[in-house]
């Protein structure tokens, strides 16, 4: 009784007095001084053997409470989807549960008192070994995988660990993903033949683009009609669009979204190359930002178009001009396109409506293709404006 608080025993001993008197049916015959005296310490006696008896019935009630929490606790520790093991400061194992048991395929007589590196491949025990002093000091937020011997092959395993037992011991959690790692495994086998496969694409598209331009080029040096060799020269700008635009795609390595100014820039020196001239100089501004490839391709082509008709028609005789190529965003999910020239302009029959050149016609498809509108400026020359959808990405 003396380790209950003054108030548990005030109420033991009302309770014990109200057995006592149930039980006796509240019999209390007065008599001599001696007599009471004896009764009383007879009623101590009696009462204080009540108290002990609830005590101990109470003390039962706990105990069995107790080994009920005790069997739950060694069912879970056992039974649990992860493998526990204790370990000392030198790596022995001290304790295991049912489940790395299992893993293992051994009874808890073979692994007690063992090295847990011994339970590894040798490269992952000599790794362990390396890292266990860090993890025994400071076993927080570490992880660590592995692959656990086992009596068929092995296991691959993922280690994280808590301290217990005042730092004496350390509680060491063995996860089995085996299956994840095997999948992970087998994503990347299949990431890699798609890689190998992409890789082989791009080059059989690049090599026949480079073949099919190289035979445009042989053809219209050997042609001596004008408007054939000039639309020969146009289908070679048209394919050199498409070439940079998958070499852009590859180099990447993403192949859905490319840098405009890089692609546009890029498609600007290849075309500079080949409309060179002292008296002829393109300006850019190309704001960078990451475009959609089913949009940045047919804009390379309608600046491809655009360019080479500028080069060809906005500086006649031999005269000096700029060429200024401007791409900017309008707002969040809109972007704008612009070429002008500092030439005489458009004349004033022209209608980009109704013109029926090819040139134009593939423009004006294309536009239509990633959605956008075409506006022509015929101020200080001539200037083409695409305004098009260009979501954040």
């Amino acid at each position: 009784m003396n380790n209950l608080t003054v108030f548990e025993q005030q109420a033991l001993r009302e309770r014990a007095e109200a057995a006592l008197a149930a039980k006796t049916g509240g019999d209390n015959q007065p008599g001599t001084p001696e007599t009471q005296d004896l009764q009383a310490l007879i009623h101590d006696l009696q009462v204080h053997q009540i108290e002990l008896e609830m005590q101990n019935d109470e003390l039962r009630a706990s105990w069995n409470d107790l080994e009920l929490a005790r069997d739950g606790y060694a069912r879970l520790y056992n039974q649990s989807p992860v493998g526990y093991i204790s370990l000392d400061e030198s790596g022995l194992i001290r304790k295991a549960n049912q489940t790395f048991l299992n893993m293992r395929g051994l009874g808890d007589d073979d692994v007690k008192g063992s090295p847990f590196s011994e339970c590894l491949l040798p490269d992952d025990g000599e790794v362990f070994l390396g890292r266990y002093g860090a993890i025994f000091r400071h076993p927080e937020a570490k992880t660590i995988d592995l692959r656990l011997k086992s009596r068929t092959a092995f296991r691959f395993v993922r280690l994280s660990a808590a301290r217990e037992e005042h730092g004496k011991t350390l509680l060491v959690i063995i996860t089995d993903i085996t299956e994840r790692k095997l999948a992970e495994d087998k994503i990347e086998a299949l990431l890699e033949e798609k890689k190998l496969l992409l890789r082989e694409v791009h080059h059989r598209i690049k090599n026949n683009l480079n073949v099919a331009t190289s035979l445009l080029t042989i053809q219209a040096d050997r042609i001596e009609n004008p408007e054939g060799k000039a639309a020969l020269e146009n289908a070679r700008g048209r394919m050199t669009s498409m070439m940079l635009i998958y070499d852009r795609l590859f180099r990447s390595g993403d192949f859905r979204h490319i840098s405009a100014a890089g692609y546009l820039s890029q498609l600007l020196d290849a075309l500079s190359q080949q409309f060179a001239s002292p008296l002829m100089k393109v300006e850019r501004q190309l704001e960078d930002f990451l475009m959609d490839s089913d949009t940045l391709s047919p804009l390379g082509i309608i600046l491809n178009e655009l360019l080479t008709n500028a080069c060809k028609y906005a500086f006649p005789g031999g005269r000096s001009g700029t060429i200024s190529v401007r791409l900017s965003r309008k707002g969040e999910d809109t972007a704008e396109l612009a070429i002008a020239d500092d030439g005489p302009g458009l004349p004033a029959s022209y209608d980009e409506n109704s013109s029926k050149g090819f040139g134009l016609f593939l423009i004006r498809a294309l536009v239509n293709q990633i959605d956008g509108t075409l506006s022509v400026r015929r101020e200080n020359g001539a200037g083409f404006v695409i305004l098009f959808p260009a979501p954040s990405v």
